[in-house]
């Protein structure tokens, strides 16, 4: 399976799915999964470099496309380098992940895929959490905390799925 390529914008393909969760569920091998995310960004690029040529027409804020140029320029270093390119996907699943919870939690709409992301997130706390703290993985709530404290808050994160998915089960019976 491979992710639509065919859209005319990179909104148009992320309309379709999230990507992270795509991924997780129907492409298990990390090397595919990393071939897939490196299709998506060199989409990204060339709709990023169409955006900035439309925001400099219309005299754009320098800030924004400073901001549109940075993430342009980070990712066409990425997709030059593949530690790089790995890396920044690490990151960049890790921080899905995250936002992707706390959506489901917020919603009280958590699925068996939450789990799955819980689980996932747990995983490279405890294998990769160096990293993930020193490539700025940590964001909102999560930030400077240690590794204990984020494992113990996403054990937590994990009952509470828990209970919100028996909950949904139950309200269908």
């Amino acid at each position: 399976m491979v992710w639509p390529t065919r859209c005319s914008t990179l909104s148009n393909v992320l309309r379709l799915a999230s990507f992270f969760s795509w991924l997780m569920t129907r492409i298990p091998d990390a090397e595919q999964q990393l071939a897939q995310y490196r299709e998506m960004k060199r989409l990204a690029v060339e709709s990023y470099r169409r955006k900035l040529v439309w925001l400099r027409a219309r005299r754009a804020d320098p800030l924004v496309l400073a901001h549109f140029q940075q993430l342009t320029a980070r990712w066409e270093s990425a997709l030059a380098d593949p530690a790089a390119l790995s890396r920044l996907f690490a990151v960049e699943a890790f921080r899905s992940h995250v936002l992707d919870i706390e959506d489901d939690l917020h919603g009280q709409s958590c699925t068996l895929l939450t789990l799955q992301r819980i689980d996932w997130v747990i995983n490279q706390l405890e294998q990769h959490y160096r990293f993930i703290t020193d490539e700025g993985g940590l964001f909102y709530d999560n930030e400077g905390k240690s590794q204990q404290a984020l494992l113990s808050s996403y054990a937590q994160k994990r009952q509470q799925a828990q209970q919100y998915l028996l909950s949904a089960t139950a309200a269908k019976d």
